[in-house]
């Protein structure tokens, strides 16, 4: 049996982008990385910040599900959203630590912490 390329039982991956410094700006899941990379690229503005990629193959979508939503929830990365607690209050302004605001001060301006201590 033939398995075509994105269905629920074809492998997936599971990508993580980072900042120069590190920092995870974003986790997301697909059956074609070259296609959804580049979906990132020409709609989100923070993808000039990611100069790190790191992928995970794994067997099925379901599989590749559980482990996304197991790492936003557990690496808090800047620009989730879903799962993601930490991202949503920082954009609310509503219940964010400190931590969480300089994080995302940091990513959204790579100068910010030479300029704060000049």
């Amino acid at each position: 049996m033939e398995i075509k390329p994105g269905a629920d039982n074809a492998p997936h991956a599971l990508y993580r982008f980072y900042n120069g410094d590190g920092v995870l700006l974003y986790v997301g899941i697909t059956a074609d990385p070259g296609v959804r990379f580049k979906q990132h690229r020409d709609d989100k503005a923070w993808w000039t910040q990611v100069v790190n990629i790191r992928i995970e193959k794994l067997p099925t979508r379901a599989a590749v599900l559980e482990a996304e939503e197991t790492a936003i929830r557990e690496e808090r990365p800047l620009w989730n959203i879903t799962h993601n607690r930490a991202a949503t209050a920082v954009r609310s302004g509503r219940g964010a630590t400190y931590d969480q605001y300089a994080r995302l001060i940091v990513s959204a301006d790579p100068n910010w912490r030479s300029l704060a201590a000049a």
